[in-house]
C-alpha cells in the first residue's frame, strides 16, 4: 500500500505519515523493520515493545495524563447529557481544581494566579479530543421536559401503544399522528451573504411580531400526509384565506388563532373524511395531552367513528411525537426560505395571513415527504415497534422519580456517595448538603480536615462503611480552605475523578403542596374508564363554574341593594333580638320594603331577557352586543344602521358616559356583527329635554349585570 492510499484510508495527513515513516527508516534498517512488523515466531509482546510510539504534537508539556484527560472528557459529556453542559470557562476552572487535587501533577504557576487553567491548555485539550467533544450551541430545554422524559413515562406509553396494536391488529397505514404548530407572518430569518467584518446585518421583515396561524399536520406510519388544516385568527369566512393552499385543505377560525375543543371536532371530522374509518375499520390516533384534544365531545366522536386515541406522556413530544421529531423542523426551515424569497420578490410589501397558505404550500410539499415521515415514526420506535430505541435517558436528572420525597432523594444521594464504583466521593469527605447542584472543592465539610489527614482510604475500606441515615446528616456545615481540601484529597487516594471535585448536579425534589393534583401520563382516552374519569372531571368543573357564577350574582345584587348586606341572617341571635324589639308596624314596613326591593330585582331580571330565535331585528333598533375576550366578555350598546341578512347586521356603537347614560363617540365606531353575538334587544332610548344634554341617551333596562363599556 502506498503512502497516498494509506493516508486516504486511515484519514491521516500524508505529510505526517511520511515524517513518521522517515523516522523509522532512520532508526532501523530495512531488515530490522521487516523483523518488527512481520514476526512469525508468535512472540508478539517483544515486537510491540520494540516498536517506537509517536504522540501528537499537542502532547508537549501535557499537564494531565491520557487517562486523566479521558476522565475529563467523560465528565464533560455526562454533564452535557444531563442538560447542564460546561462552557470554556467552566472547563478551565474544573481543570485547575482537578489538577490541584491530583498527586504529583505539575501545572504552570499562572493557573494559581488566575484560579483556572490557561487558554493555551484549553485549545490544545480541544484539539487532542476533537473527535470526542466540540463546542455546540445548545437548545433551551425546560425543566419539565428535562424531568418528564424518563424511563417510567416512556415505558407506560409503550405498554398502552403495544396493547392497542395487539388488541385491534392495526397495520402501519392505520397509525396516525396529529399535532399543531404555529406559523407567524414573521419567521426566523435565513442566513445571507454580507460584507466581512460588518457587525450588524439586517433583513427586511413584515413586522416586529407576526400574526399567528395554527398549522395542523396529520401523517401516518407509511409516509402519507393528509391535507393540512389552518386555524386563522378570524371568526368569519376563514375559507377566503385559502388562496393557492394545498389541495383539500381545511380552514378554521377563532379570535385567537389557537386550537380549541370546538375546533378539534372539525379536525376529527376531517380525519374521518379522508381515512374513511369506522367501527369495523378503526385507526389509531397518537396525539398530545392538550386539553382541546380530550373533551367529552371529541372522545364520543372518536368512539362512534372508530378512532382510538392514545396520548403521549406530558413533556415528551420532542422525543416521541413523529411530527416534532423529523417533520416540523424541515417544515419551518422551508417556510423561512419561502418567506424570505417572497419579501425579496415583493419589496415594500408585508406578509399577511392571506399569504400564509400559499407560502406554506411549497414547504408542506418539501417537508412532508415519505422519507421524512417514515423516519419520524422509526426514530422513536413507533414503527417498526422498538421500545428499546432510547438507550439513554438524559442521565440522572430525568431519572428522578416524580413520586420521591426530599427525604428519599437525600438518603439515595448519600448512600450512593459511599459506593466504590465509580469512586466519586469518600467517607472522610462528607457532602455539604442534601442537594448540591454544582459543588467545587472549596465547598466541602469542615470535618474533612480533621479526619482525612490521619489515614488513606482504600477501596476495601470504602465497602465496609455503613451508609448513614437521613437523621445522621449534620444540620450545620462549615467551609474549609482550599489548601486543606487539596491536602486531604492528595492523601486520601490516588484514584480521583473530576466528579470528586465537582459533583454532578442533583435536582432537589420538592414535595407537592396540592396532593389532589393529577399527575399526567399516557392514556387511552377512548377506553370506558378514561371516558368516565373525564366525565367526572367535567362535572366537577361545571359545578365550580356554577358556584362562581352564583357568587358573582350575589355580589352584583349586593351592589344594587347595599342596605340588605347589613341585615343579619335570618335565624341568628341578632335577628331574633331585633325582631323582638321592633314593633309590629315597623316590622311590617321593613318586610314590605324587602318585598319591594325583591320585586324590583325580579323586574330588572325580566327586563334583561336575552334575544330569542324568533325575534326580528329591524333598522334603527338598539342592541346589546357581546365581544368575548380571552379571559372576560365586554358588552357594547349599538344602533342598527344596516341589515344584510337575518344573521348579519351593521351596527354603530355608543359609549357609556355614566352608569345609565350613553352617547355617540366623536369618531364613528361601526362594525359588522353576527346574530349569535347579540345579547338582547333594548327598548327605545329617552333623551334629556335640554339642548346641552340632548345627546345623552338612556334605556329603561337594568344593565348593571353586564360589563358595558
Amino acid at each position: 500500500m502506498s503512502e497516498r492510499v494509506a493516508a486516504r484510508n486511515f484519514n491521516i495527513k500524508r505529510g505526517t505519515l511520511h515524517s513518521r515513516i522517515k523516522k523509522l527508516k532512520d532508526k532501523f534498517s530495512p531488515g530490522e523493520l521487516l523483523k518488527l512488523f512481520n514476526d512469525d515466531s508468535g512472540n508478539e509482546s517483544n515486537g510491540e515493545e520494540d516498536i517506537p510510539s509517536f504522540s501528537s504534537k499537542y502532547t508537549v508539556c501535557q499537564v494531565f495524563t491520557n487517562d486523566q484527560e479521558s476522565e475529563l472528557v467523560k465528565y464533560i459529556k455526562a454533564c452535557s447529557d444531563m442538560n447542564y453542559g460546561l462552557t470554556y470557562k467552566n472547563i478551565r476552572i474544573l481543570a485547575y481544581d482537578y489538577a490541584c487535587v491530583l498527586p504529583n501533577c505539575k501545572f504552570p504557576n499562572q493557573w494559581h494566579n488566575n484560579k483556572k487553567a490557561g487558554i493555551d491548555w484549553l485549545k490544545s485539550f480541544m484539539k487532542r479530543n476533537k473527535n470526542k467533544i466540540t463546542l455546540r450551541k445548545p437548545e433551551s430545554t425546560s425543566l419539565a421536559r428535562a424531568t418528564g422524559f424518563n424511563k417510567r413515562c416512556v415505558s407506560e406509553f409503550f405498554e398502552n401503544y403495544i396493547s392497542v396494536l395487539k388488541k385491534y391488529s392495526l397495520k402501519p397505514e392505520q397509525i396516525f399522528n396529529v399535532d399543531e404548530t404555529g406559523v407567524t407572518t414573521v419567521l426566523k430569518p435565513v442566513k445571507i451573504v454580507s460584507a466581512k467584518g460588518k457587525k450588524q446585518v439586517s433583513l427586511a421583515a413584515s413586522a416586529e411580531r407576526g400574526e399567528l396561524v395554527t398549522f395542523v399536520g396529520i401523517v401516518n406510519a407509511v409516509g402519507i400526509a393528509l391535507p393540512p388544516i389552518y386555524v386563522f385568527p378570524r371568526t368569519r369566512h376563514p375559507d377566503q384565506y385559502l388562496i393557492n393552499a394545498p389541495t383539500s385543505s381545511l380552514a378554521l377560525g377563532n379570535r385567537s388563532g389557537w386550537m380549541t375543543g370546538e375546533l378539534f371536532i372539525n379536525v376529527l371530522e376531517h380525519i374521518q373524511k379522508h381515512t374513511h374509518c369506522t367501527k369495523k375499520n378503526q385507526i389509531l390516533l397518537l396525539l398530545d395531552n392538550h386539553e382541546s384534544h380530550t373533551t367529552i365531545r371529541a372522545i364520543n366522536f372518536c368512539r362512534d367513528n372508530g378512532i382510538i386515541m392514545v396520548s403521549f406522556p406530558p413533556h415528551t413530544s420532542h422525543k416521541l411525537q413523529p411530527l416534532d421529531v423529523s417533520v416540523y423542523g424541515p417544515f419551518k426551515t422551508y417556510c423561512s426560505i419561502a418567506f424570505n424569497d417572497w419579501m425579496t420578490s415583493n419589496p415594500g410589501k408585508a406578509i399577511t395571513i392571506k399569504d400564509i397558505a400559499y407560502l406554506t404550500k411549497t414547504a408542506f410539499q418539501s417537508a412532508f415527504t415519505q422519507k421524512n415521515i417514515t423516519q419520524s415514526f422509526e426514530k422513536p420506535g413507533l414503527w417498526p415497534v422498538n421500545r428499546l430505541g432510547f438507550k439513554e435517558f438524559a442521565a440522572s436528572y430525568a431519572n428522578v422519580s416524580n413520586n420521591e420525597t426530599i427525604e428519599d432523594q437525600s438518603v439515595r444521594s448519600i448512600q450512593s456517595s459511599f459506593c466504590a464504583d465509580p469512586p466519586t466521593t469518600y467517607p472522610d469527605l462528607p457532602s455539604t448538603s442534601i442537594c448540591t447542584p454544582q459543588t467545587p472543592p472549596r465547598h466541602a465539610s469542615s470535618t474533612c480536615e480533621d479526619t482525612s489527614t490521619t489515614h488513606a482510604v482504600t477501596p476495601s475500606s470504602i465497602h465496609s462503611v455503613t451508609p448513614p441515615s437521613i437523621h445522621d446528616i449534620p444540620k450545620t456545615t462549615l467551609t474549609p480552605s482550599r489548601n486543606s481540601l487539596i491536602r486531604n484529597f492528595s492523601q486520601a487516594t490516588p484514584t480521583i475523578t473530576p466528579e470528586t471535585v465537582r459533583p454532578f448536579p442533583r435536582p432537589c425534589v420538592k414535595k407537592q403542596k396540592n396532593m389532589r393534583s393529577r399527575r399526567g401520563k399516557s392514556r387511552i382516552y377512548t377506553d370506558t374508564p378514561e371516558k368516565n374519569r373525564l366525565e367526572e372531571i367535567e362535572q366537577e368543573r361545571e359545578s365550580r363554574k356554577k358556584k362562581q357564577e352564583e357568587r358573582a350574582r350575589k355580589r352584583v345584587l349586593k351592589n344594587i341593594f347595599p342596605e340588605s348586606a347589613d341585615k343579619p341572617k335570618s335565624g341568628s341571635r341578632c335577628s331574633r333580638k331585633r325582631n323582638l324589639s321592633l314593633s309590629s308596624s315597623d316590622s311590617n314596613q321593613s318586610l314590605l320594603l324587602e318585598s319591594d326591593d325583591y320585586s324590583e330585582a325580579i323586574r330588572d331580571e325580566e327586563n334583561t331577557i336575552e334575544l330569542t330565535d324568533d325575534e326580528v331585528i329591524n333598522l334603527n333598533d338598539f342592541l346589546l352586543v357581546k365581544f368575548p375576550l380571552k379571559t372576560s366578555i365586554k358588552y357594547y350598546v349599538g344602533n342598527v344602521i344596516q341589515v344584510f341578512n337575518p344573521n348579519e347586521y351593521q351596527i354603530k356603537f355608543l359609549r357609556r358616559k355614566s352608569p345609565d347614560k350613553f352617547v355617540y363617540p366623536p369618531v364613528e365606531d361601526v362594525s359588522i356583527v353576527d346574530r349569535c353575538d347579540i345579547v338582547m334587544k333594548l327598548p327605545a332610548p329617552s333623551s334629556a329635554k335640554t339642548a346641552r344634554t340632548s345627546a345623552l341617551l338612556s334605556f329603561n333596562v337594568n344593565l348593571s349585570l353586564y360589563n358595558v363599556n
